[in-house]
């Protein structure tokens, strides 16, 4: 959760949806992901795997808690990196064909969209 509020912060992106999508997780899948940060931290740090199951990092993961905050870093960013690039390329290939790209900068008003013309600015009052 830290990391992805810290990344999103960092890159300006919607914070809130990065916090959802880090917390998006069934108790199947967290026990795999926290499986294979423990394991390869440990294999990181001491050389050798851990003897242990799948199923038993929910209940025994807490004491090798150093391992897998430290593995997080590994599995977070690569899976987030992967499956990023995974969306980038959906959202790419399922853009509407005649749906422009339009860039807007930071300064100029954004187009209308009622199709009308936009509103003259004010004018300063003394």
């Amino acid at each position: 959760m830290w990391m992805a509020l810290g990344l999103a912060t960092a890159l300006r992106l919607n914070r809130l949806w990065a916090f959802l999508g880090s917390r998006i997780s069934t108790n199947v899948v967290l026990a795999w992901i926290a499986f294979s940060e423990i394991e390869l931290a440990h294999r990181a740090r001491t050389g050798e795997w851990m003897p242990m199951a799948p199923a038993d990092v929910l209940v025994h993961g807490w004491q090798l808690f150093g391992d897998w905050l430290f593995g997080a870093a590994f599995v977070g960013l690569t899976l987030g990196a992967l499956l990023g690039l995974v969306a980038y390329g959906l959202a790419r290939r399922w853009r509407p064909e005649g749906l422009p790209v339009m860039p807007h900068t930071p300064g100029e008003p954004p187009p209308p969209s009622s199709g009308s013309p936009p509103s003259a600015p004010r004018e300063p009052t003394s």
